[in-house]
């Protein structure tokens, strides 16, 4: 899972530096899914707050729900 938090904040980087913000809350949303596999439950849920103010943001409905799944699942 280590490596996998590695791809995603290099993917994070990379969505934000072409402005692709689902893109990036797709990251952000990775990222809270591994760091929840790995018992490291602040770091999930600060990332799953980040992909859901972007979800909403974009009008993605569906997708804040889903984060706010993930954030009750903590």
């Amino acid at each position: 899972y280590q490596k996998a938090i590695e791809f995603y904040q290099q993917s994070l980087a990379i969505k934000r530096e072409i402005g692709d913000r689902r893109g990036e809350a797709k990251s952000w949303f990775n990222l809270g899914f591994t760091y929840y596999k790995l018992d490291r439950i602040s770091e999930a849920k600060e990332a799953y707050l980040q992909a859901r103010e972007l979800y909403q943001a974009l009008g993605l409905a569906g997708y804040v729900q889903k984060c706010d799944q993930e954030i009750r699942r903590l």
